[in-house]
């Protein structure tokens, strides 16, 4: 692996990567749930929210993972590269 890869490759851009899209499967359910109580006001059972919740849960992660990974994945990393290049070039 060459070492300017080596360099792009750190712990912090793959955590840029990677936070954003793994919280996404915490987060997918509770707003689903908000979203059921809020459209079905009626009567309606926990189970049939949760069966609603676990059906939707897997598509609608990975939905919003793919609208996440772009803006605060490749739009982090580039604007920390890009800042820290200006930076160094102010100094």
């Amino acid at each position: 692996m060459s070492e300017e890869l080596q360099k792009s490759l750190s712990g912090q851009t793959i955590a840029q990567f990677v936070a954003p899209a793994a919280i996404q499967l915490i987060s997918t359910p509770m707003h689903l749930l908000g979203l059921d109580l809020y459209n079905r006001t009626a009567e309606v059972s926990w189970g049939d929210r949760w069966a609603i919740v676990k059906k939707n849960w897997g598509v609608s992660a990975v939905a919003r993972m793919c609208r996440i990974v772009p803006a605060f994945g490749v739009g982090g990393v580039v604007n920390a590269k890009v800042r820290k290049t200006l930076i160094e070039k102010l100094e």
